[in-house]
């Protein structure tokens, strides 16, 4: 029961109003009915009394559940904000939610949540300066480079939204209680999960990922959940394998810091084994010479020392015969083997005719795949932070062009639409199409 938002328990109360207030309709109608068949005068007005009090009551409770309706969260926000936290963060029991609204209203924002860890060790409270020091920095700030302002966005960010219990995991499930730590490398996608309270639809947010302090990744969208629940950031590494290292993940309101933990990545990448396929073709390249038993003058040839080895034990009957063949040398008997040797190079010209069927400038055709939970993207004048070009999204065919950047650790390519617009994405986001 106390999981659930405050919205919720808005409603609740303003259903039971408009019940209560149709119920007390209902008798009171019915009271008035019964009125008019009593016999005294006495006891009849006594009735049609407690009729009009039972709609007088139907008439408040009406009037009170439409207040409800109207002015409930915003009192609800105003007089227990830290109640609404302690559901969101799950972890209160009941009798502590009881308690959770003696605590000052102003601490809604996300510093609250450390002081909160301080209040576990009720014991070192002179050492709770340090308890504030954990790996996650203690402002972080919205990289601009990487996050532009919606145009489209035209809510303010409240000032007492939060967001708490931020943590990891590789499903898509906000009921999980612990964040998990440590991942290993493989291609996999990563949950941020967190809890939000006072948030307003439409009102601009942002995820930002870090791998050992570099960006690496970003989302911005507008909100359109409800004001408090739990939501997630998720990023999937373009499908790699992720580098080993430490994770941090940021979730930002407009342009306010609310929450921030860390991850990590251990294990070693696996590391492609060498295949040693050229290595039969030697022996193949020696049997040509195997047909021609007496050239060994004319083949002056490393290669063929390993031939001579097992000529002489066939020729070791034949000894006296060595000497007659060596006139038939001049004769361009062993080049005839040597000739098919071209026509092995004439496939090799089957690929050209592969890059002529892109336009001058293109190197690829590609299509664009947005990360998951990511519905629009940006094309980009300049890359990293350059004007807004155009807005795409999965599925558009695009044309790679030469155009090629790596800007802290990420690589830019310079793409072409279908409508003619040119500009700059990053790479993950773009799905190569092999050529025919």
């Amino acid at each position: 029961m106390f999981s659930v938002t405050t919205e919720t328990y808005v409603a609740w109360v303003t259903w039971l109003l408009f019940v209560g207030s149709g119920l007390a309709a209902l008798a009171g109608l019915l009271t008035l009915g019964g009125a008019r068949r009593l016999r005294y005068f006495q006891v009849r007005r006594d009735a049609v009394l407690r009729g009009w009090g039972r709609l007088l009551t139907s008439v408040i409770l009406f009037i009170a559940a439409l207040l409800a309706m109207a002015f409930g969260m915003p009192m609800m926000r105003l007089a227990m904000p830290a109640a609404a936290l302690a559901q969101l963060n799950q972890t209160l029991t009941p009798a502590a939610a009881l308690i959770a609204p003696t605590d000052t209203a102003p601490p809604a924002t996300a510093t609250l949540t450390e002081t909160a860890t301080t209040t576990n060790t009720p014991g070192p409270t002179p050492t709770s300066t340090n308890s504030p020091t954990p790996t996650i920095s203690p402002t972080p700030v919205l990289p601009a480079a990487f996050i532009t302002a919606i145009l489209t966005a035209t809510v303010t960010p409240p000032s007492q939204a939060t967001a708490v219990n931020l943590r990891f995991s590789t499903k898509n499930d906000c009921t999980v209680p612990d964040s998990q730590g440590i991942f290993d490398q493989l291609p996999k996608q990563i949950f941020a999960h967190f809890y939000y309270d006072s948030w307003l639809p439409g009102v601009q947010w942002s995820g930002v990922w870090l791998r050992d302090g570099k960006v690496i990744f970003t989302e911005t969208h507008l909100w359109d959940g409800s004001t408090g629940g739990c939501g997630y950031s998720n990023y999937n590494n373009g499908k790699n394998w992720w580098d080993s290292g430490t994770y941090e993940v940021q979730i930002f309101v407009g342009g306010r810091w609310l929450v921030s933990n860390h991850f990590q990545v251990t294990g070693n990448a696996p590391t492609p084994t060498p295949s040693l396929s050229p290595t039969p073709t030697t022996p193949s390249a020696t049997a040509p010479p195997t047909d021609t038993a007496e050239p060994p003058t004319a083949t002056g040839s490393p290669t063929t020392t390993p031939t001579r080895t097992p000529v002489t034990p066939t020729d070791t009957p034949t000894a006296t015969f060595t000497r007659t063949p060596v006139t038939p040398t001049d004769t361009p008997t062993t080049t005839p083997t040597r000739t098919p040797v071209p026509p092995t190079n004439t496939p090799s010209d089957t690929p050209t005719p592969s890059a002529t069927i892109y336009p001058p400038g293109v190197t690829a055709l590609a299509t664009i795949e947005l990360p998951a939970g990511m519905t629009t993207g940006v094309l980009r004048a300049t890359p990293p932070d350059g004007a807004v070009v155009v807005f795409v999204h999965s599925g558009d065919p695009v044309q790679v062009l030469t155009g090629y950047q790596m800007i802290q650790g990420v690589i830019w390519r310079e793409v072409r639409l279908a409508s003619g617009d040119e500009g700059w994405i990053q790479a993950f986001m773009l799905q190569i199409i092999p050529p025919p």
